[in-house]
């Protein structure tokens, strides 16, 4: 396990272009969401001191009537939408399976960021499973649209698996601990169902995401072309070395929400109530989000690593640093 995230995180300093086209790709789909936001709150806020006295604090009132006024997608603007608000309520809608009630612009937003994101995940996968020691810019872009139908499929056929989960297993079980817990005598006792409910939707679809990371080590390092199969063969492995596969995956999410809870508790110091201050969180937020995606590409350059080593697929010369060519050094003349 130590030893393939040490492999993992070797692969991802060669392949770092991987991380600078992630950014890029989430302030690309950010930026949608973002101006028109600013574009109402512009017009919200008129002119005049009212404007500097929202800096300071927010007013309730205008708040309320912001939202009452606003379309389906401003309507989801509210004070969780900084700190540890946004992980903590997304969390919860996937654990209660409640992402169906996103607005319908976010869904299509969802669906763009699903298709650039499977593009590049076969770029930065494909790429450190086909070239280990390094790619040129020309062989990222190449492995990502020759891998791209092939993550897509997977990433649409994870999308089922979590439906069919939810539909067969989850469903009926929240549905099971929630009657439990309404008719639980004791505040405790139902507080305790509840999160027993919320923990086995967690370690269900937590596993549902190994398999499909597996997925795609698999389709990336054996070239599979069918995802279907690539999804087996995964469930098998997962299931074979169910104990260290969980472990890799565990620790690498703990380094992860380690994160999150590092720089959320940063931002809580930063007074934003001037320029500074604001720059300040939002170049914060920045390095929150380059993290984030380090911390992702790392789970599949150790995942990938853990794959072809068990499975004999593991050469130790792509360990060695790639050589650039050297051009031929110029003769020279010899006066006679």
């Amino acid at each position: 396990m130590l030893v393939a995230l040490r492999q993992g995180w070797r692969l991802l300093k060669r392949h770092k272009k991987a991380i600078v086209f992630y950014y890029l790709a989430n302030l690309l789909v950010a930026s949608l969401v973002l101006v028109p936001f600013v574009t109402a709150f512009e017009d919200s806020l008129g002119q005049g001191d009212y404007r500097e006295t929202q800096v300071e604090r927010l007013d309730n009132d205008w708040y309320q009537l912001l939202r009452h006024r606003a379309g389906s997608l401003l309507g989801t603007f509210s004070p969780s939408v900084t700190g540890l608000g946004p992980f903590a309520r997304n969390l919860d809608r996937l654990l209660d399976g409640r992402l169906g009630d996103l607005p319908a612009e976010l869904v299509g937003l969802g669906v763009l960021y699903l298709l650039i994101n499977s593009f590049l995940t076969a770029a930065a996968l494909g790429s450190a499973a086909v070239d280990p020691r390094g790619c040129s810019m020309r062989e990222f872009l190449r492995t990502g649209g020759e891998f791209f139908g092939r993550f897509l499929r997977l990433g649409l056929l994870s999308l089922a698996a979590v439906g069919a989960v939810w539909l067969v297993l989850l469903g009926p079980l929240q549905s099971w601990t929630r009657d439990l817990a309404d008719a639980a005598a004791v505040d405790r006792t139902a507080q305790l169902w509840r999160w027993a409910g919320l923990a086995a939707a967690g370690l269900l679809l937590g596993f549902v995401n190994l398999v499909f990371d597996y997925a795609k080590a698999i389709t990336a390092a054996s070239d599979r072309s069918s995802v279907l199969l690539a999804s087996l063969s995964a469930l098998f492995f997962c299931i074979t070395y169910l104990v260290p596969a969980t472990g890799l995956y565990v620790l690498l999410s703990v380094l992860g929400v380690a994160w999150i809870l590092a720089a959320v508790s940063l931002e809580s110091l930063i007074p934003q109530a001037s320029g500074w201050g604001i720059l300040t969180a939002f170049l914060l937020l920045q390095l929150t989000m380059v993290g984030r995606l380090t911390l992702r590409f790392w789970f599949y350059t150790a995942q990938l690593r853990f794959y072809v080593r068990n499975e004999g697929l593991y050469r130790p010369e792509e360990e060695e640093e790639k050589e650039e060519p050297v051009a031929p050094a110029s003769l020279p003349v010899i006066q006679e």
